[in-house]
């Protein structure tokens, strides 16, 4: 896979161009990244709701109010601890399931993508 100044991705018929590559990409990212906040957004509120104390444990995280550096790091001790099943809730141990998932594939294809594009630019 080599940028040839128009060309990306090539196959024997059919090129892609390079700005659709990005295009395509951008679009993925930014629909992962909106399941990611709406997935957040539903988990806090369901902890809020109905896990109390392990809410207020996490240091009553917000996606946007209290999205404090401390909050954010309890947050990701609970994702990927096994303190999911504790809460007895299986829609949001299912979330969290999704939401361990997601991080990493996020982060793994913004840096791809990030790779690919650096990488495509002339020299």
């Amino acid at each position: 896979m080599q940028y040839n100044g128009t060309f990306l991705f090539t196959t024997h018929s059919h090129p892609l161009p390079f700005s659709v590559v990005v295009q395509l990409g951008l679009g993925l990212l930014m629909a992962m990244a909106g399941v990611w906040l709406v997935l957040v957004v539903w988990l806090f509120c369901r902890l809020r709701d109905r896990h109390a104390s392990t809410y207020v444990a996490l240091g009553s995280p917000n996606l946007f109010w209290n999205n404090t550096l401390r909050s954010q790091w309890l947050f990701l001790r609970f994702l990927y601890s096994s303190r999911r099943h504790e809460l007895g809730d299986e829609s949001a141990s299912k979330v969290v399931g999704l939401l361990r998932v997601l991080l990493p594939l996020c982060t793994a294809f913004l840096i791809t993508f990030v790779v690919l594009i650096v990488g495509a630019l002339p020299a």
